[in-house]
């Protein structure tokens, strides 16, 4: 529970800090948006680590939840975080919870892969 807490704040925090970067990126244009890429490219370079750590982490919580579980509190913080989310940063979280969920789809499809070979090995 401690870990996907630790992942549940990892994916807050990336959308956090690649929202406000995200925003500033989208009123620059043309010349002023070359310019920030030279200048500043420490900025970018954060912007696309904390949209890559918080997709990961994000798209790990959507597995959890996809989970069957009987912790029903457990699953309902993870709803409460996500609609959350959705309403303090808009449109740079539904760009990364629209890949987390993508990459949650694939991780449960590896996962019952796994599963079935595990289930297949004890039969034999």
């Amino acid at each position: 529970m401690k870990q996907r807490l630790l992942i549940l704040a990892g994916g807050l925090i990336g959308l956090a800090v690649f929202s406000g970067h995200y925003n500033t990126f989208m009123e620059v244009g043309g010349e002023a948006f070359l310019a920030s890429v030279v200048f500043e490219p420490f900025s970018w370079f954060l912007a696309i680590i904390s949209f890559a750590a918080g997709f990961l982490c994000l798209g790990r919580i959507l597995f959890y939840f996809l989970l069957p579980s009987n912790f029903f509190l457990e699953k309902w913080l993870y709803l409460t975080a996500l609609l959350t989310m959705l309403f303090l940063y808009r449109y740079t979280a539904l760009l990364i919870l629209s890949l987390a969920v993508l990459y949650a789809i694939m991780e449960a499809a590896a996962y019952n892969k796994r599963l079935a070979r595990y289930k297949r090995r004890e039969n034999q």
